[in-house]
């Protein structure tokens, strides 16, 4: 659906990847009459940490008139501060970490295990799509041509990136129009955490990287999940 008046809308990719996972679907919603920014946040990975202060502080510089604030994967952790910081009127979890309730966000240690058995380069980590078998990638993103370009843009994340923990503004969970949206069946659990939270939710029968492949797919499922949330 069109809109008469232009929404602006943050695009917030997760800190693993670059961000050519979310230009596809940032085109996809422009057509559709959003004023979209999808800025780079890779730089925030090569200054001292916190890191995660480091990528709210690079975002937040893209301006501060955001209606919509959407993130995905991994930017999900980010995004109730970066919210608290800009006060959208929308935050949408796009296959995205939902944080438990509590005062910060840290990963799983089931997670954390994961990623200390990966390869490393001094304290840098492989980059994303590294950690996978390239059948897992082809699937994920079965163009080439678009694998490749993520590939390019993806960062080497510091190991340190994990230590920390991410703060979580007090009653973040609804201090926003909160939404979600799941692509894929690793985000079960964080789907069914924004059902218990009372977020409208919208599930798609997809994989993780669907906002690059089927973007115009991701894009129309977003935009009546924005309007369901603004008409509340």
């Amino acid at each position: 659906m069109g809109h008469t008046l232009a929404i602006k809308a943050l695009l917030i990719h997760s800190p693993l990847v670059g961000p050519s996972t979310l230009a596809p679907l940032g085109n996809e919603l422009r057509a559709r009459g959003f004023d979209v920014v999808v800025p780079d946040l890779r730089p925030a990975l090569r200054v001292p940490g916190p890191h995660w202060r480091s990528i709210l502080d690079l975002a937040c510089a893209q301006g501060d008139s955001f209606e919509v604030l959407v993130g995905h994967s991994g930017a999900g952790v980010l995004l109730p501060s970066l919210a608290d910081r800009l006060a959208p009127g929308v935050v949408a979890f796009v296959d995205a970490v939902v944080p438990a309730d509590g005062p910060s966000h840290h990963p799983s240690h089931r997670f954390i295990e994961f990623i200390d058995t990966l390869p490393r380069n001094g304290p840098l980590l492989p980059p994303w799509h590294e950690w996978w078998d390239d059948d897992v990638m082809a699937d994920l993103v079965p163009d080439a041509e678009l694998r490749e370009r993520i590939a390019a843009d993806t960062p080497s994340v510091p190991r340190s990136f994990y230590d920390d923990h991410v703060p979580l503004p007090a009653g973040w969970m609804t201090g926003w129009g909160c939404c979600y949206l799941q692509l894929s069946p690793p985000y079960d659990d964080d789907c069914a955490r924004a059902d218990t939270y009372g977020w409208p939710t919208t599930r798609l029968d997809g994989r993780h990287l669907d906002v690059a492949v089927k973007p115009a797919e991701v894009a129309s499922a977003l935009d009546e999940l924005i309007d369901r949330v603004r008409l509340r």
